[in-house]
């Protein structure tokens, strides 16, 4: 995998927050598949945890959605959304103290109700869905 393709779809990781921006790349470029992604977020996962304090503070996880379209969810497709679900849920070595999702649109916000009727109680009180707000004041940017 080119590292421009890389650059262009991971999260960057802060301490123990993880920042992804989603909806920057073309999900109807051949250039990029699922796997592609799944495993540059997966590197990033794996440097996070690799400090013990992460693993023990837990993460914290913020999304800005401001590009995240219908192609976007059709490129994932349900059976892939339902296997990462599955994995974050009950596989992941680390613990999410706090999920955050910025700018969230109609898609997004149709998909989490869907989806939300059957996430664990204890992610549904650590995720928090922000319309139209800036990601530079809880960064301290």
């Amino acid at each position: 995998m080119s590292a421009n393709r890389v650059r262009s779809v991971t999260s960057v990781w802060m301490l123990s927050n993880i920042c992804a921006v989603s909806g920057v790349f073309d999900p109807s470029s051949k250039e990029i598949c699922q796997n592609d992604i799944i495993r540059a977020n997966i590197m990033v996962f794996e440097h996070v945890l690799s400090d013990e304090n992460n693993m023990v503070n837990g993460l914290v996880y913020f999304m800005d959605l401001s590009e995240f379209t219908a192609k976007h969810l059709a490129f994932w497709g349900s059976a892939m959304l339902r296997k990462h679900s599955s994995n974050v849920f009950g596989k992941y070595p680390g613990r999410f103290k706090e999920m955050h999702y910025f700018d969230t649109g109609p898609v997004f916000e149709a998909m989490m109700a869907i989806s939300r009727p059957f996430m664990p109680e204890k992610f549904k009180k650590r995720v928090s869905i922000y319309t139209q707000i800036y990601l530079a004041p809880f960064l301290g940017i």
